[in-house]
């Protein structure tokens, strides 16, 4: 570096010369084989949903918290509604729901035992539409829904727990909202914590 200086060469200019020397030296991408990545191939497929062309989207795996191959994959179509699959893709229930877009699951621990909550963002009314699914019967039902300002348009969406335990949801909108509500598991009435304001429009939430 010295010697590039002797010769009238500025520091930037050998900075960046000593960059594009070491840049040169760079191995290339490992492989997967010699990372050792193992190849994940699929062993079954869901039946196509109702609607046609970009309407299946977004699903979420509910594990049965007994018997993990009684677990529930929920997805959602976005013109109609809610999908639920076993784990062979196999179609068992559909909820009329609406424009559902982005949908999760949590479980919630209760003084009367744990709830399974499933919600999802719903572009036909604005809301946060809220279900829950049964252990035993392994059905899936609506039971409720949080509105959200008329003016700030659902999209993405998650499911959370605060620090006590409690759920939380999550939705954000296309005007760079997060609308954060806690959900009251006995009534299923949503309490607004929160309105989150972002610089842009969030695509998802998990």
């Amino acid at each position: 570096l010295s010697d590039m200086h002797k010769f009238g060469l500025p520091l930037t200019l050998s900075a960046l010369m000593l960059g594009v020397s070491a840049c040169a030296t760079v191995a290339p991408y490992a492989s997967n084989e010699t990372l050792d990545v193992k190849t994940v191939t699929p062993f079954a497929e869901t039946p196509a949903v109702a609607s046609s062309e970009d309407a299946a989207d977004d699903p979420a795996i509910w594990v049965h918290p007994e018997d993990v191959s009684k677990s529930l994959i929920l997805g959602t179509d976005k013109q109609a509604g809610l999908y639920v699959y076993n784990l062979k893709g196999e179609f068992l229930q559909f909820l009329k729901a609406g424009r559902v877009n982005n949908v999760d699951v949590r479980t919630i621990e209760t003084k009367d035992g744990p709830r399974h909550i499933a919600a999802a963002s719903n572009r036909t009314d604005n809301t946060v539409a809220l279900f829950e699914i049964s252990a035993d019967t392994l059905k899936v039902e609506s039971v409720g829904a949080i509105d959200i300002a008329k003016d700030s348009e659902v999209y993405g969406y998650c499911l959370g727990k605060n620090a006590k335990g409690e759920l939380l949801s999550l939705v954000n909108t296309k005007d760079g909202k997060v609308w954060v509500h806690k959900v009251e598991l006995s009534t299923m009435v949503a309490e607004r914590l929160a309105i989150w304001q972002f610089n842009s429009q969030l695509e998802g939430c998990s």
